[in-house]
Order: C-alpha cells, then sequence, then structure tokens
C-alpha cells in the first residue's frame, strides 16, 4: 500500500491543509476528501499529492478519514471549479462554496485493520502496555469501524498509527437510507414520453436540425417568437437523449419558472424529473446530493446553481429564457451560469442548447458571426396570431387604469378568461415625499427611497435593500414637515385597486412578498391552471416563460421605473421585457390583446420596440454599443469599495495609484478606465460605495491586465472588496 502526503483545499479557508494517507491507487487532484480540521471533520478537494518512499516521520501529519468515489466530484467539476477560480479571480476556498458537492453526508466505511509489524508486537505482548494489546488484539480478530476505533481508542489509536502498527483502509459510498435507495430504483432506460405534442413542420425541422448535434460539443441556439413552441422542441430532443441513458441539465432563471416546469415535464416524462433550488429543506438537498452521481438518463431542473451538481453523463445542457440577468449571481462570487454551462458542455462533450425568444445582445452577436448554431420559428405553435397591442396616453385618462384598460378586464370576466397584470415594482407605493418641501423618505442606512407597504391592514415604511421597516410616519429630515403624499403604485396597490373594481373576481398577486415560499408559490400557479385565478398581478417574476391557455389579455398600467436605468443595456431591457410581457397573452386564441399605459415621451419607443423583430432590433443595438465600446465589443471588470467613507476613499486611493502605473505598462492598449469615483447610489447597507469601471479590447488582455493588477493591489480588509468580471449591475 502506497503512502502520500496530499495537499487539500477546503471550502472557506484560504490556505490549503496536508495530510497522509494510504492508498493502493494514486491519489489524483480532484479527488474528495473528509479530512479532520481541529475536532471537526470536512469535505475538501485534493490540489496535489506526493508519495512518500523513504521512512520519513509523518507524526505531524493528520490521517485522512475517507477518500471518495470519483462520482461525487467529478473531472468535470474539478474543472468547473478551476475555471471558476480563474475567470472570476476568487480564492480556491471561496470557489469550492459554490458547490453543493462539499455538504453532502457520507457514511466512512474505512477500516482499521492491524499491520505486519502490529502483529510482530503483538507476539511480545508482555513488553507493551494494557490499553494498546487490548486494541491490537481486537483489530488482530477483525477489522473496525474507523470512527469507532478513533472515540473509543483515541490516544492509543494515535500512538498505534504513528508506530505504523496498524493500517487504515479506505472505502466510502454516499450514506444510503431507504429514501435514497427508493430515488435509485426507477433509473431503468426511459421508453417512451407520455403526452407528446406532435411537432409542426418548422418544430420538426429544429428538432431533426438540432439532434444532429448530438453525442458531440456545440453551442446550439433556439430562437422564436413567444408562443411558437420551443419548449416542446427541446422536450422532444431531451427525448433522444435520455433514451440514449444520459443525463439532461435544465437551467431556468426563476424558481417560479422551476416549479411550473416540473409538472409540465412529470406528466410527460413520470419520475424520470428531479428539481434542485434553495429552498428544499436540508434533508431533501442531501438525499438528492447523495443519490444524484448514481442516476442515469434523467432530466435535472432548477436555477443557475444546478450547474454545480455532481450530475454525471450529461448529454444536453438546456438553458431555458437565456436572456434572463438572473443566470448572473449578483452577490458573493458573481458567476455567470450561461457561461459556466458552457463549459460544463465542453467538458462533458455534449452541446449546449440557449433558447429564448429575445436572446441577449451578447448571443445575438455569436450568432450572427455563426459562432452559435441557431434556428428559427417565425410563427406561433397552432397558427394562433401575435396579440394586438393598443397603447394608451396616461394624459387622456385619471388614476391607475383607462378606460380600455377596465373594458378589456371586463371582457376577460365575462368570457370567463385570464388576464395578466405586470407591476414593475412590489409594495403599495414605491415613493414618499414631504408635503411641504418635497424631500423623498429615505432608509437610514441606504441612499434610496422608501416603499410603502400594507401589512396586516397597517402602513409600513419598507427599503427593498437593507430590509430596514418603519413602523410609524416619518419626520421630514429636511424641514420637519409631518405632512407626506406618496405616488406611484406597486404590485400591491394595482392588485387591491383591482379587487375594488371586480369584486367578484379572483385576483391572485406573483412578487417576493406574496409567494415568499415554495409552497406558496406552488398553490398560486396551480389556481391558475385549474381557472380558479381571473387576474394574475405580478412583477417580473411572471413574464418569462409561463404558458397557461386562458391568458387572453396582458396589461401593463405603468413603465416609468423601467426606461429611465442610467445603463447602456436598458433598451436591451426594455425590449426584452415588452416581448416577453406581451407574449404571455393569446397563445391559444386569435383575439389575445395587450394594453400597455404610457406618458408622451414613451410611446414612440414602445411603439417601436412592439413592432420591430428581433433581428432588426439587435443590428441596431451593435451598431451603437459598437460606437459606444461597449459588450460585447469590449471586456468589462468593475471593483467595488463598500465600507466607512474614510476606508472607502484610502483604499480607492491607493487603487487609483497602482492602476495608473499598470495601464502605462499596457500602453493604452485599447483599455477604457472610468472611477475610481462615487457610485451614483452613495450607501447601501449603511456602507459608503465606490466603483472603477474598465474596458478591454479583448479577454486575454483583461486576463493579463488584471492578473497584474490583483497581485499589486490588496485591501487592508478583503471584506470591503469586490471584483466583477462581466457585469451585469453596475451602481
Amino acid at each position: 500500500m502506497k503512502k502520500y502526503i496530499i495537499d487539500v483545499q477546503l471550502p472557506n479557508i484560504n490556505k490549503r491543509l496536508s495530510y497522509y494517507i494510504k492508498s493502493e491507487k494514486d491519489v489524483e487532484s480532484g479527488s474528495l476528501v473528509d479530512v479532520p480540521v481541529g475536532e471537526k471533520n470536512y469535505l475538501g478537494i485534493v490540489e496535489s499529492s506526493k508519495e512518500v518512499l523513504g521512512e520519513e516521520n509523518l507524526s505531524e501529519f493528520k490521517f485522512v478519514n475517507s477518500i471518495y468515489e470519483k462520482k461525487f466530484f467529478n473531472d468535470d467539476l474539478y474543472r468547473l471549479y478551476k475555471f471558476v477560480c480563474e475567470y472570476y479571480f476568487v480564492s480556491p476556498s471561496n470557489a469550492l462554496s459554490l458547490f453543493p458537492s462539499f455538504n453532502i453526508k457520507l457514511l466512512s466505511k474505512n477500516k482499521v485493520k492491524i499491520s505486519k509489524k502490529g502483529q510482530e508486537v503483538l507476539e511480545c505482548s508482555l513488553l507493551i502496555p494494557d490499553d494498546l494489546k487490548f486494541l491490537l488484539e481486537q483489530l488482530n480478530k477483525r477489522e473496525y469501524d474507523l470512527s469507532y476505533i478513533k472515540g473509543k481508542y483515541k490516544d492509543t489509536f494515535r500512538y498505534a498509527l504513528s508506530e505504523k502498527l496498524i493500517d487504515i483502509v479506505s472505502e466510502t459510498t454516499a450514506k444510503n437510507d431507504r429514501a435514497n435507495l427508493d430515488l435509485c430504483e426507477d433509473a431503468n432506460e426511459i421508453k417512451e414520453c407520455k403526452n407528446l405534442t406532435i411537432l409542426n413542420d418548422e418544430q420538426d425541422k429544429a428538432f431533426r436540425y438540432f439532434r444532429r448535434h448530438l453525442n458531440k460539443y456545440s453551442e446550439l441556439s433556439l430562437v422564436g417568437t413567444t408562443g411558437s413552441g420551443k419548449t416542446e422542441v427541446y422536450l422532444k430532443l431531451i427525448m433522444e437523449v435520455l433514451k440514449n441513458g444520459k443525463n439532461t441539465v435544465l437551467l431556468l432563471p426563476e424558481i417560479t419558472l422551476a416549479t411550473h416546469f416540473v409538472d409540465i415535464l412529470e406528466k410527460r416524462f413520470s419520475s424520470h424529473v428531479y428539481v434542485w433550488h434553495s429552498q428544499l429543506g436540508r434533508s431533501e438537498r442531501n438525499r438528492l446530493l447523495s443519490v444524484i452521481p448514481n442516476l442515469t438518463g434523467k432530466i435535472f431542473i432548477g436555477p443557475r446553481s444546478l450547474i454545480f451538481l455532481p450530475i454525471n453523463d450529461i448529454g444536453l445542457i438546456v438553458v431555458d429564457e437565456e436572456q434572463s440577468e438572473n443566470y448572473k449571481q449578483d452577490d458573493f462570487i458573481r458567476y455567470d451560469a450561461r457561461i459556466l454551462a458552457r463549459k460544463r458542455a465542453e467538458y462533458n462533450n455534449c452541446p449546449v442548447l440557449y433558447v429564448s425568444a429575445t436572446p441577449s445582445v451578447d448571443l445575438g452577436k455569436r450568432i450572427l458571426n455563426g459562432e452559435v448554431f441557431s434556428y428559427f420559428l417565425s410563427k406561433r405553435f397552432g397558427d394562433f396570431s401575435l396579440p394586438k397591442i393598443n397603447i394608451v396616453k396616461k394624459k387622456s385618462f385619471y388614476g391607475s387604469f383607462s378606460e380600455e384598460f377596465i373594458n378589456s378586464l371586463k371582457e376577460v370576466k365575462e368570457k370567463k378568461e385570464q388576464a395578466v397584470v405586470f407591476v414593475p415594482r412590489r409594495g403599495f407605493y414605491p415613493f414618499v415625499s414631504c408635503a411641504d418641501c418635497g424631500e423623498l423618505v429615505k432608509c437610514k442606512n441606504c441612499d434610496v427611497p422608501m416603499c410603502v407597504h400594507v401589512i396586516n391592514g397597517k402602513r409600513v415604511y419598507v427599503c427593498h435593500h437593507c430590509g430596514y421597516r418603519l413602523t410609524t410616519d416619518p419626520v421630514c429630515k429636511k424641514c420637519s414637515g409631518l405632512n407626506f403624499k406618496q405616488y406611484g403604485a406597486g404590485s400591491q396597490r394595482i392588485a387591491e385597486e383591482l379587487k375594488n373594481l371586480f369584486p367578484d373576481a379572483n385576483v391572485a398577486r406573483i412578487d417576493s412578498d406574496s409567494v415568499n415560499t415554495y409552497s406558496k408559490l406552488k398553490a398560486v400557479l396551480k389556481d391558475i391552471a385549474d381557472g380558479k385565478i381571473d387576474f394574475l398581478v405580478g412583477t417580473q417574476i411572471i413574464t418569462k416563460g409561463l404558458n397557461f391557455p386562458k391568458i387572453n389579455f396582458v396589461g401593463i398600467p405603468f413603465l416609468e421605473p423601467l426606461t429611465s436605468i442610467p445603463d447602456f443595456r436598458s433598451f436591451e431591457k426594455l425590449y426584452q421585457l415588452l416581448v416577453q410581457v406581451t407574449g404571455r397573452a393569446g397563445r391559444y386564441s386569435v383575439d389575445g390583446k395587450v394594453v400597455i399605459q404610457a406618458s408622451d415621451e414613451q410611446v414612440s419607443i414602445i411603439r417601436k420596440y412592439t413592432t420591430i423583430s428581433y433581428w432588426d432590433f439587435l443590428l441596431e443595438e451593435l451598431e451603437l454599443r459598437k460606437e459606444m465600446f461597449c459588450p460585447p465589443f469590449s471586456y468589462e471588470v468593475i471593483f467595488r469599495w463598500n465600507g466607512k467613507l474614510t476606508e472607502v476613499k484610502d483604499e480607492a486611493k491607493k487603487f487609483r495609484e497602482i492602476l495608473k502605473e499598470i495601464y502605462i505598462l499596457f500602453d493604452n492598449r485599447d483599455i477604457k478606465v472610468t472611477g475610481p469615483k462615487f457610485c451614483p447610489i452613495l450607501r447601501l447597507h449603511g456602507n459608503y460605495r465606490m466603483y472603477s469601471l474598465i474596458r478591454f479590447k479583448d479577454e486575454a488582455t483583461r486576463k493579463d491586465f488584471l492578473e497584474i493588477l490583483l497581485k499589486r493591489y490588496s485591501p487592508k480588509d478583503k471584506k470591503i472588496f469586490i471584483v466583477d468580471v462581466d457585469p451585469l449591475y453596475y451602481f
């Protein structure tokens, strides 16, 4: 049996720790190991190993508890972990914390047995202490579990191990209980798919086009107008993958969509569907994690964190609603699951399929350049037409709803159909200001207006950033006034107004306040599907992917907060939003209708964006981005400092000086620097904020620049400093 010294990286511990292990096989980098740290045991990853050939003194090293089968952290996950470290410039310890494998509860079957030297010593039993003699006698009869021996003979065990009187045999599997075994029993190869929709000619051509790309790495894109049946195309493609005994990873941007899709997939694929999301209980997550590595011919569905699961034999990765910004994590490690999906597909030699009615501009450019194989579905499934869109000027009516808006809802109620009302903001009143001087009521911790919510019949002022609440009416900080006026409308207010206008209607609301648990969300979606809901009011959660046959009207009371975003992607976001929201209407009828209420300055752009094709929009947007040196014609990184004012200013000053030196080294090689300067939102969570944005002509220059910069610059307190590669959120 070979002896090794291994260096182990653990999640959330910044330095590598060294351990001693005996193994009949070579210990490879990327192996998952269970090691002691202090009085506790943790899972870590082997970064390097060195075989011990001589009689080195190994007493300073703790012994590895267990080494696990590769399937719990396979080679492609190890490569993904390395990519995350290198691409996003994060520490290995932080990168590892993204991977759920390190939360698997594993059952150690490591055994302790007497060594040849131990047997020789036992023969001279008169010369050894009684406790050591007793231990060796027990081990000479049979092997014992490592955990039992370590617990009962703690000091004697350490001595026997240091003197090489005993050996440890590593053997580990995932913790198995009855439920886990039940999960694996349905792992038979799928033979057929229930309730499979017959594809029309256009869909069938798309399916055949993509099927040619299975069993090899390629980037694919399915683009189609809303309601064109994109889902049916990739479901049939998934069927092909499952028949071959391979797994499919289906990424969705929202837990709402995951919940909606699980019901659809389970009706089609029975017990071959597994869902993963943040609201699963700990026991359920552990149960899934312990069996997932053993499964084949399955569909795994969930939001962005799904990409880190220990799924083996992947035959297809689908990224639905590819345009969604929710694939980018906006805290801790700011990874983009779309990029990681591409890398994981590459490592598994399988295709990744992006699906969207309005692909991101970045993907659109790559499609035009021929880097991604794309197919376009030009018409709605079933030959249903796109909804008729009416734009109503706000100055023509008073209140939240125009006459046309109200009449459309009346018609929906009379026909026993359903309506969706989209509202950009949650809460009751998004803004409150002093009636005397006009000063906005702002959060004490953040430089943002507080929103009024009605909770248990009482007005509560809430900050949507830090969660601070004010349960009594405020006093104006500027003039000490006590009179305030509210304006704007959030989803809560719109829902209440609809209930007052239509007292016999069943009005439901979907936002992060009303459906804050998985069970509540599931219940509302079921009521919609069962036709129990007349009007559904919601925020952006409802704009993507939801497909209910009875929804024939979509109303948008206002769009103000969305058309004033200080962001070069604001036009892209508005276009995608309008297409996605209006696309919920009339998917199964010829008379779908949309009413958008807009101010005078909004009418022209809304009219343009509700009639222009995606490809025309893309060409126009790309031309504008190229002139501005914005992505996808540049590669960005943003640095942020969040902390005390003096601390933030000092760090930004130090950063600026180092930045100047490195900028000169690169001889102004198509590098554009903004800042460091204060963020437009000066404070969040009680911290002052500064940022610096850098754009590069190519990815290689960005990588070289950042490697030098981050070696030279290191803040005193790393907690206040953030590096965001390919940022989507700026201020």
